[in-house]
């Protein structure tokens, strides 16, 4: 569903909010809001095709409800690349006793309670995931870098998208 747009100079559509909501492009932070239009301008500019954003700002529920659909090689992957922190080691170990997947809520209950804190720029407007499809990856990654953002290509664990964090935001704990 498309919700919103960047749109360039000339007036043409160089970047597309394709997620559920609008809030989780109007809920950025202004200067990864201007980095990621900056971005898309570059890219459109280039290639004159629009980079499609899946993902922007979400609510700790919204990602307790991502998280309760990923394997357990995926949540490593994604949140224990600098250590695994006690809240996907709660997770892990909750679907090892019950032999299932979570439900949303109990991921949600893991998350609010856990003792570490940072958990996704997402959470507070600081963070982009782009659609791979069709993409120049290598141009769209340098660009990307470029504009502030440190980037986290989840393609090798089976998820379609570049991971955009802005650098210059410091991480802030989000437990509700």
């Amino acid at each position: 569903m498309l919700v919103d747009c960047f749109w360039n100079d000339a007036g043409r559509v160089c970047g597309r909010f394709c997620g559920q909501e609008s809030k989780g492009i109007r809920n950025l932070k202004p200067d990864v809001y201007k980095g990621i239009y900056r971005v898309c301008s570059l890219y459109f500019s280039k290639f004159q095709k629009p980079v499609m954003i899946t993902s922007g700002w979400r609510s700790l529920r919204q990602t307790a409800e991502i998280m309760a659909l990923l394997s357990v090689s995926q949540l490593k992957g994604m949140y224990c690349r600098h250590g695994c922190p006690d809240y996907i080691r709660s997770i892990v170990l909750k679907r090892e006793v019950l032999g299932t997947v979570l439900s949303e809520d109990d991921v949600y209950s893991i998350l609010q309670n856990r003792k570490e804190g940072y958990i996704s720029r997402h959470l507070f407007g600081a963070a982009v995931d782009l659609s791979c499809e069709d993409m120049k990856l290598d141009e769209l990654n340098l660009m990307l870098k470029q504009c502030g953002f440190s980037v986290f290509n989840e393609q090798a664990l089976g998820v379609e998208c570049l991971h955009a964090s802005y650098s210059a935001e410091a991480p802030v704990i989000i437990r509700i």
